[in-house]
């Protein structure tokens, strides 16, 4: 009989991608993924480790699963992820029920653990120069939108950030490789690709010589279909004029950008070896809506960075006031071991922290309800992500990012992918309701 196989994702879809891609690799050996680890011979936990939650989050998985393996039935418990990338060492001292570990660079190897039988515990985690996954497309899923990883890793050493110490150093994708894995996701039904990396921006820099994100999406745009392109993860201080140029170019590709901005203080943005200032930020976001019609923008704010005082608070309360951020997440600092500000000694409290976050994000709902409720009465276009139940589904605005911006539950039945003209009859914070016209 098959193997048959569990896999739980955590963490970001940076993440997803890498469980969907091992996924594609076990289907294409004959395996058969279940839904549920008590029917799985292999169980398989791709782990988050960038922060505190993350890693707690995929520790505590990791036990939920291991219990399986009291039932009696042999399974198998296959730890991967950023979290078994930087911690196998401890990982395999406190927990004696995982069998192997899977390297974030080896995802192929994941044939070779269960193929092969072999007791005996294994470790991989070698990072690759190149970021390649040309012999296998992830496994489809039946949804509207799907992530295209364009690069790994992270050059910016950001001081709060160890994603370069679990990821390597950036690593594009091959362009040919990005664009014969949206051609099978098109051919799958999907109506909007999402670029992602950790710094989409840089995109090429290392393969081409020079950033070629709007080369990538040239190509990209000139695939048959129907299809739209969405940036994500797009570091302010990469954000030139030629890929500024692309969302003005005509090519599918949605005015939305994902803009992480992180604190507007010039003294945290220092800090944080952000490489932009406070004037440059401002300047770019009006730069961006003055050019782009229809610009709607997302950033995420981390609050409580060592140091980060009730002032440079203030900065960044006023700054979202101002400048209204259309999609807004706020995380607060969480210390990780060998980042430049783990050693600080200057920690802001975490009640302090938390108070922040409240607050912030009380202006953040405030300023979305306002604007959500300005569109009731208006017909827009959406689009269909998947079944809702009693009748209706769940589709998005092109305004939208799939799985972090809301949705709009719309009534009747519609395919997934289709594009339907509604009316919006009702808004809360983050969702709206609509009715086709």
């Amino acid at each position: 009989m098959s193997p048959k196989a569990f896999i739980r994702n955590l963490g970001c879809p940076k993440n997803e991608v890498d469980g969907d891609i091992m996924a594609g690799y076990l289907q294409r050996a004959g395996c058969k993924l279940v839904a549920s680890p008590a029917r799985a011979d292999f169980m398989i936990v791709n782990t988050c480790g960038f922060v505190r939650e993350a890693k707690e989050e995929s520790i505590q998985e990791i036990l939920e699963l291991a219990r399986y393996k009291e039932s009696g039935c042999p399974k198998v418990l296959i730890v991967t992820g950023c979290l078994a990338q930087r911690y196998k060492e401890e990982l395999s001292a406190g927990i004696p029920e995982i069998d192997h570990f899977l390297g974030i660079a080896d995802l192929k190897n994941i044939l070779n653990i269960v193929s092969s039988g072999n007791g005996k515990r294994t470790f991989t985690g070698r990072l690759t120069k190149c970021y390649q996954v040309a012999d296998v497309y992830p496994v489809s899923r039946p949804r509207s939108f799907a992530y295209l990883k364009i690069s790994d890793g992270c050059d910016n050493m950001c001081s709060y950030c160890a994603i370069p110490q679990i990821r390597g150093h950036h690593r594009s994708r091959p362009m040919k490789d990005i664009a014969d894995e949206a051609k099978h996701h098109i051919s799958h039904g999907v109506r909007e690709l999402v670029l992602i990396g950790q710094d989409t921006t840089v995109y090429g820099s290392d393969l081409y010589g020079k950033q070629s994100l709007p080369l990538l999406i040239d190509k990209l745009s000139n695939l048959d279909g129907r299809f739209s392109i969405r940036i994500m993860y797009a570091h302010p201080k990469g954000l030139t004029d030629k890929i500024i140029g692309v969302l003005l170019s005509g090519k599918p590709v949605l005015p939305y950008l994902d803009l992480p901005l992180q604190h507007i203080s010039d003294r945290i943005l220092s800090a944080m070896n952000r490489k932009v200032t406070s004037t440059g930020i401002k300047d770019l976001i009006m730069k961006l809506r003055a050019s782009v019609p229809g610009m709607m923008l997302r950033t995420t704010y981390l609050v409580g960075y060592p140091g980060e005082t009730s002032s440079d608070f203030e900065k960044l309360l006023r700054f979202q006031e101002e400048f209204d951020i259309e999609r807004v997440g706020v995380f607060g600092y969480s210390p990780e071991e060998g980042t430049k500000a783990y050693g600080s000694n200057v920690r802001v409290r975490a009640s302090t922290i938390a108070r922040r976050i409240d607050t912030l994000m009380s202006l953040v709902q405030e300023q979305s309800l306002r604007r959500n409720h300005a569109l009731i009465g208006t017909v827009e276009k959406l689009l269909v992500d998947c079944p809702a139940g009693e009748g209706k589904v769940w589709a998005r605005l092109s305004s939208q990012a799939p799985e972090v911006d809301g949705h709009v539950l719309l009534q009747g039945k519609f395919r997934r992918g289709t594009a339907v003209d509604a009316r919006i009859t009702d808004a809360e914070a983050y969702d709206l309701y609509a009715e086709p016209v």
